[in-house]
């Protein structure tokens, strides 16, 4: 049995990032059963070739008719977040998926819900962790600590021993230096170069980068 699963997956959602998850999972040489969308207009259609099965609401039964992990196949953190707890608050079964061109070190964890895709790099005694995306081409090196429901963005460089709190954005080519931490809820902005810890619920950009303004706290549900 691989590592990251060989299970059938069902992926929740049916947009532009679902249709990526989906095709990562068949590209690793797995099934993908259908795909999980709360508009009813989509029931009976297809995405990628792949047909929308049912809702969210019929994750449960659903995954136990096709024997399927599920993944959800939502960019934004927080709506992943909130919906892979409702899934595992159902008993559903939460699977990952792993491009096959991706390099994944064997002392590395990652987590169910996890998705890394094409060309993405974690190094020797990272953690990946709940929920967590790195995205095409983004790098993470040796020692890290990606948080739940983070968001690599693509091309995103992280160097080594750097702690990523949950629910963080990494924006599109970013480089953060090695040994820093970066808190959680933060918006980094695409090619920001970070040279000094993030604190917690703050926007940065700039080379370096600086902060620009803070946004609201995770909601008291997501922090449990």
């Amino acid at each position: 049995m691989s590592r990251f699963g060989d299970e059938p997956a069902i992926v929740l959602g049916a947009g532009g990032h679902g249709a990526v998850v989906a095709d990562i999972v068949r590209s690793s040489g797995r099934r993908v059963a259908g795909f999980l969308d709360d508009n009813p207009a989509l029931l009976g259609t297809e995405v990628i070739g792949i047909p929308i099965i049912g809702a969210a609401a019929d994750a449960p039964r659903l995954a136990k008719e096709h024997g399927a992990g599920l993944l959800v196949g939502i960019g934004d953190n927080l709506i992943r977040g909130w919906l892979l707890k409702k899934l595992v608050g159902w008993g559903v079964p939460i699977t990952r998926a792993v491009h096959p061109s991706a390099v994944i070190s064997d002392n590395v964890v990652v987590e169910p819900g996890v998705v890394i895709m094409p060309a993405g790099v974690v190094n020797t005694r990272s953690r990946i962790r709940f929920g967590a995306v790195i995205n095409t081409n983004a790098t993470v090196d040796h020692d890290c600590d990606i948080g739940e429901m983070t968001n690599c963005m693509p091309g995103t460089v992280l160097t080594g021993g750097i702690i990523v709190g949950r629910y963080v954005n990494l924006g599109s080519r970013c480089v953060v230096i090695p040994l820093k931490h970066i808190g959680e809820n933060a918006y980094v902005g695409a090619g920001a170069v970070i040279i000094q810890d993030v604190p917690p619920n703050s926007v940065v950009v700039g080379v370096p980068g600086r902060v620009i303004k803070y946004r609201e706290p995770l909601p008291e549900e997501l922090r449990s």
